[in-house]
C-alpha cells in the first residue's frame, strides 16, 4: 500500500514535507523530500520520486507542484484511483545525504523500497524509492 497512510497511522499524526531538491521538465517532475509529521521536529523518511504529470488532472497537479503533501496523501484527497507496486525492497548504509537528513551521529543501516504507483488504467504516475528514519530515532 501506500507509504504516507501507514506513516501517519505508525506516527497518529499527518506527514508534511521538506524539500531537499526538485526539477520540472515537460511532463516529469522530480524531488527529493524529508518526511516528517505535522508538530514534530525530526524526519520520519525519505522520498525521492519521479511523477508523471500527463497522466494526472490539472487540480491534482497544482497539489503536488505545492509541495506541502506527500503523493500518496494527495491522490487519497482527490479520489484518485491508483495502486503501490513495490519493485523491491532493500537496505543500505546510509551516506552523507541520508546521516544530513536523518541527523544522525553517524552512518546506520536503513531500509526502505522502490515503489510505482499506477491508475486504474495501469498507467505509471509515480516511481519512487521510500526510505525510512532508523529504528533509534523513532
Amino acid at each position: 500500500g501506500d507509504m504516507t497512510p501507514a506513516l501517519e497511522h505508525f506516527y497518529n499524526g499527518q506527514l508534511q514535507l521538506q524539500l531537499l531538491g526538485q526539477h520540472l521538465g515537460e511532463a516529469l517532475y522530480s524531488r527529493q523530500v524529508a518526511l516528517s509529521i505535522i508538530g514534530k521536529d525530526a524526519p520520519v523518511g525519505f522520498g525521492a520520486i519521479d511523477i508523471d504529470l500527463a497522466v494526472l488532472g490539472p487540480p491534482v497537479r497544482d497539489k503536488i507542484l505545492e509541495v506541502s503533501r506527500p503523493l500518496g496523501g494527495i491522490l487519497l484527497a482527490e479520489g484518485v484511483e491508483h495502486r503501490s507496486q513495490p519493485q523491491c525492497f532493500f537496505r543500505v548504509c546510509s551516506d552523507a545525504m541520508m546521516i544530513q537528513t536523518f541527523r544522525l551521529a553517524d552512518s546506520r543501516l536503513l531500509y526502505g523500497r522502490c515503489n510505482r504507483l499506477v491508475d486504474a488504467r495501469q498507467r505509471t504516475i509515480a516511481d519512487v524509492v521510500e526510505i525510512l528514519c532508523p529504528d533509534e530515532r523513532r
